[in-house]
């Protein structure tokens, strides 16, 4: 009688367990627009007197949809930051950019100490480091940074 009703208790939660799969194996077939490969941030001062400071980020995204896709703004340590996109085959650029799938761009922000940043509230709530807007095919959507790594401090010349 005990194994009839380990049996039964378990195949009770049968329809459960196969009801997850399903949920977990739909999730694994959905692509995401974007994969992050990295996120960075560099604090630099000016080599000359006058010259500023500021940060540099810089996020390493892989795209993976051929869909139109655009970039604008990042929002980093309370500040809404314009974006400048570059790849392999363009210079770095503020005006929109076609990328091809399974391409690897790097989006670059800039926080100057001349205060050239923009005052937009943040759009979503998020937990981590950084969100990025971007635009899919005239949609809004939003990549969350969950940890950008700073490097080195520099003085440039």
């Amino acid at each position: 009688m005990r194994f009839k009703t380990s049996f039964l208790i378990n195949s009770s939660k049968l329809p459960i367990l196969v009801a997850l799969t399903f949920v977990l194996l739909a999730f694994s077939i959905i692509k995401c627009d974007l994969k992050l490969v990295g996120a960075t941030s560099e604090r630099w001062n000016s080599g000359i007197n006058g010259g500023g400071s500021g940060t540099e980020y810089y996020f390493n995204i892989k795209i993976n949809t051929a869909k139109n896709l655009q970039f604008d703004s990042v929002w980093v340590n309370g500040k809404c930051l314009p974006t400048y996109i570059s790849n392999t085959s363009l210079s770095v650029s503020q005006n929109p950019v076609n990328f091809k799938k399974n391409e690897t761009i790097t989006l670059r922000a800039s926080d100057l100490s001349l205060n050239n940043t923009i005052s937009i509230s943040k759009p979503v709530k998020y937990k981590g480091d950084a969100l990025i807007r971007y635009y899919l095919d005239d949609k809004t959507k939003y990549l969350i940074i969950k940890k950008i790594t700073p490097k080195e401090s520099i003085n440039r010349p």
